[in-house]
C-alpha cells in the first residue's frame, strides 16, 4: 500500500481505459482500478493466511475486515491453491468472489540445464556425491532448521552425501551457525541467489520443500517438471501436488526426523526414487502447464467482463 501509487496508477489507468485490473498483492492498484472506474478487477493471493494467535479477537476483527475490504475492491479473488480458497472463505469472504486456478510453470524447458561443467565442479565437492537440494528464501517460514537438522541424521547413514540451499534471506547467518553446531558445515553449500537456480535443480538428486506454510509452491512444481523425487512437507497445497508413495514423499511439518526418513529412503532406493519422480513429472505436465493456468484466467476475465460468470 502506497497512497502516492494510487494517483499514479489511476493517471495510467483514465489514459489507457482497460477492461480489465489484475493485480497480486497491490492494494494501491485495487484502490485506483476502482477510482478510474475500470469494469473488471481481479486479483490473485498468492500466499497463505497468517495462522490465528490464541484467542485473538483482534486478529479476527483485522481479518473480517481485510476481507470485507478485498470484496469491496475485487470482483473476484483468485486463491492459488484449493487449500487457499478455503482459507479465504473461511476468513469471511463470500464463495462468489473465490475462485481457485492452480499456479502453473513453464514446462518447455524441462530436463535441460544451461550449467556449465566449470561451474557445477566449482559448487559440487565431490563428482560422486550425491545432493539434496532446496530452494526457497532464507525466512522462518520455509523451515530450513529442519533440512539441516534432517541433514546432520541423512549423514550418518549416507556420508557421502551434499546439501544445497539455494535462496538469500534474513536467516542466512544464522542457519549457517546452526550448520556449524551440527557439524555439517563441510557438507552444506549456501549458494546465496541464484539466477540459474532452476539450471542447479537439475543437478540434484533429490529435491527437498521443508516449509511450514505455503499455497502453491512454483520451485517445488519446478523441480518435479525436471524429474527429480521430492520430499515435502504436508502444508498448504502441497497435497495437491504431492500424493505420498505415488508422486512423492509427503512428512509432516517441523519433523526433522521424518524428513530425514524420505531423504534417507529415496537416496538407498534410487529405481523407487525415479518412479516416483516419472509419476511427478506427468502431474505437473497435466495439471501445472501455464498454459492451463492463463487459460481458466482468460475464461474468468471474459465470465466477469460479461457479467455472466460461468460456473464454477
Amino acid at each position: 500500500m502506497d497512497w502516492s501509487m494510487i494517483w499514479w496508477f489511476f493517471g495510467i489507468l483514465k489514459r489507457e481505459k482497460p477492461q480489465v485490473v489484475h493485480t497480486h498483492a497491490s492494494l494501491s492498484g485495487r484502490i485506483a482500478a476502482r477510482l478510474a472506474r475500470v469494469p473488471v478487477s481481479v486479483m490473485t493471493r498468492h500466499w497463505s493466511l497468517p495462522v490465528e494467535p490464541n484467542n485473538s479477537r483482534l486478529f479476527r476483527v483485522r481479518q473480517k475486515f481485510s476481507s470485507w475490504i478485498n470484496a469491496l475492491l475485487s470482483d473476484a479473488i483468485i486463491a492459488v491453491s484449493q487449500s487457499l480458497g478455503d482459507q479465504l472463505l473461511a476468513a469471511g469472504l463470500p464463495d462468489n468472489k473465490v475462485w481457485v486456478i492452480h499456479n502453473g510453470i513453464m514446462i518447455d524447458e524441462r530436463g535441460k540445464s544451461n550449467l556449465e561443467k566449470s561451474n557445477l565442479e566449482l559448487i559440487k565437492s565431490d563428482s560422486n556425491s550425491k545432493v539434496v537440494g532446496t530452494v526457497g528464501r532464507l525466512e522462518p517460514e520455509k523451515g530450513h532448521e529442519y533440512f539441516l537438522k534432517a541433514a546432520s541424521q541423512v549423514l550418518n547413514d549416507h556420508p557421502n552425501t551434499e546439501f544445497w540451499i539455494i535462496g538469500a534471506g534474513s536467516r542466512e547467518e544464522e542457519l549457517k551457525k546452526l550448520a556449524a553446531n551440527l557439524h555439517i558445515e563441510t557438507h552444506c553449500k549456501f549458494l546465496g541467489f541464484r539466477a540459474d537456480a532452476t539450471d542447479l535443480v537439475q543437478e540434484v538428486d533429490v529435491y527437498v520443500l521443508s516449509s511450514l506454510t505455503e499455497a502453491l509452491p512454483l520451485a517445488l512444481l519446478e523441480a518435479m517438471a525436471k524429474g527429480k523425487p521430492v520430499v515435502a512437507t504436508q502444508v498448504g497445497g502441497v497435497p495437491e501436488i504431492v500424493d505420498h508413495e505415488v508422486n512423492g514423499w509427503l512428512v509432516g511439518a517441523g519433523d526433522a526426523e521424518e524428513l530425514a526418513k524420505g531423504i534417507g529412503y529415496l537416496i538407498q532406493n534410487p529405481e523407487q526414487a525415479q518412479t516416483l519422480a516419472r509419476k511427478g513429472q506427468e502431474t505437473v505436465l497435466e495439471k501445472f502447464d501455464a498454459r492451463l493456468m492463463a487459460k481458466k484466467t482468460e475464461r474468468l476475465y471474459q465470465g466477469l467482463r460479461d457479467k455472466r460468470l460461468i460456473n464454477k
